[in-house]
């Protein structure tokens, strides 16, 4: 009993701070206006000269110009941001949790737009809180914050089993305060009902 009291314990020290973030997310979430309708840190356009071979399709030539830009925390072109505008010309955007990089194609000009939009605080937090490790490309500090949230979402699981061990096996105790033993059984059989009847009435 001491070591899985251990475990739960540090499980859930170690895991703090990604959950402490997931709550303040779903938090805000809730109370402040959505991103779009909040006003936003004043973007940046940047201008350069990038060859653009013509040999290559949308999604190849997104690649191909992510990877001579350069930027940090940037991962290959996510497909759902490509298109083409009116003059024929590529645009995708390349997001990292504290900035999005809008990227326009002049292939006729060998030239390249940037517009660089800054996110504020809140917003920051709600991209940390969906970075997964399909997400991270190659960068080595979105692939370890990624694999901390990963593990962390699933330490939920570990602490809620733990949770559930330490009071089966603490239920003697209870025998000298049965009003403590009724209200822990309430608490479960309420998460498992709440959880039952939205998994029905929203699906």
């Amino acid at each position: 009993m001491t070591l899985i009291k251990r475990i739960h314990m540090y499980t859930g020290l170690v895991n703090a701070s990604t959950l402490i973030v997931f709550g303040l997310v779903g938090i805000t979430a809730s109370i402040l206006p959505r991103s779009q309708d909040r006003p936003a840190p004043k973007a940046a356009v940047d201008f350069k000269h990038l060859h653009v071979p013509g040999d290559l399709d949308d999604h190849q030539l997104a690649d191909h110009i992510q990877r001579e830009l350069a930027i940090p925390l940037t991962s290959p072109t996510p497909n759902w941001t490509m298109h083409r505008d009116a003059d024929n010309n590529l645009r995708f955007r390349l997001p990292t949790p504290a900035r999005r990089y809008e990227i326009t194609v002049y292939e006729a000009n060998d030239r390249v737009r940037i517009r660089t939009q800054p996110f504020d605080t809140w917003q920051y937090f709600f991209e940390l809180h969906t970075i997964t490790p399909p997400r991270t490309g190659d960068d080595w500090r979105l692939q370890t914050w990624a694999w901390y949230v990963e593990i962390s979402s699933w330490s939920l699981i570990l602490m809620a089993l733990t949770g559930i061990y330490l009071w089966l096996v603490s239920r003697p105790g209870y025998r000298e305060r049965p009003s403590q033993n009724l209200w822990a059984q309430i608490s479960l059989a309420s998460g498992a009902v709440i959880i039952i009847a939205f998994y029905t009435i929203i699906r």
